[in-house]
């Protein structure tokens, strides 16, 4: 199954092929990621959304991590406000996070609240890439007695870089994760996190998208046992706007490594109000 995650990239130019003739148009205005803040499917960009712009989405993701046995969905919603120009923020959390290990019974909750903010300092030159730096707090709202949480506050600081490159738009994240130690003896440590990116631009209303990432940036590093926590995951992703202000996503991942989820498929949907 992963060797197909090297197919992902090609697949992604070839569909562009075989549509017609690509336009150059920016990136979408108002297009958000899993955590609700502005960017790619989960690569979130170094620019921000304009002063007041207001976005509610939701989405569905489904994992399978065939070598450890489980198999996960999350069903999460997003809020992104734009607070001022070059500050925003976003809130997400799932409504519905469902463990379900082979052999033993599955568990669902609601999953934990994740509060991120971007402030951008540096606009996008001809020589140097926009940048923005910003943090997120993981708040327990999930069941740690059912092991889909660890009750603790965890904290995320990161930069985010992206630039045009000659027609297509690179994006790079880094983030230190500082988890705290839950009381279930499970041993953490604080992580170091990247998501790396590419923005492809077909059409006025439709972009495609290849991103590789540490898989934490899917799924929750802070849950202990919590499958798929190691490794790397290839994304590939299509996004169309629909008049007068929905967005739509869709992606498709495999894993690079052997502790990665074999497979995910993720959806999600954007309103701007």
């Amino acid at each position: 199954m992963r060797a197909f995650a090297r197919c992902v990239p090609v697949a992604v130019c070839a569909a562009a092929l075989i549509l017609g003739p690509a336009s150059l148009a920016g990136a979408h205005s108002f297009a958000v990621n899993t955590s609700g803040l502005s960017g790619l499917y989960v690569t979130t960009s170094g620019e921000t959304l304009e002063a007041g712009t207001f976005v509610v989405g939701a989405g569905i993701l489904f994992a399978d991590e065939g070598d450890i046995g489980y198999t996960t969905y999350t069903v999460p919603v997003t809020l992104t406000y734009a607070l001022s120009d070059g500050l925003e923020g976003g809130l997400s959390m799932p409504v519905i996070t469902d463990l379900d290990p082979d052999g033993g019974p599955s568990e669902s909750s609601v999953g934990d609240l994740l509060v991120s903010l971007k402030y951008s300092v540096q606009k996008e030159t001809e020589g140097l890439p926009s940048i923005a730096v910003g943090g997120r707090v993981k708040i327990p709202t999930a069941d740690d007695e059912e092991g889909l949480g660890s009750g603790e506050v965890d904290l995320g600081l990161f930069a985010a870089l992206d630039k045009d490159l000659s027609g297509v738009r690179g994006y790079l994240n880094v983030e230190y994760f500082i988890v705290s130690e839950p009381d279930n003896g499970f041993p953490e440590q604080d992580q170091v996190n990247y998501a790396v990116g590419v923005g492809i631009p077909y059409k006025d209303n439709v972009d495609f998208g290849v991103e590789l990432l540490d898989q934490s940036f899917l799924t929750s590093p802070w849950v202990p046992g919590f499958p798929g926590l190691q490794g790397d995951i290839l994304l590939g992703s299509a996004y169309i706007d629909m008049p007068p202000s929905i967005n739509l996503g869709l992606a498709v991942g495999f894993g690079l490594s052997e502790f990665a989820s074999d497979f995910l498929v993720g959806g999600k949907i954007s309103l701007r109000l």
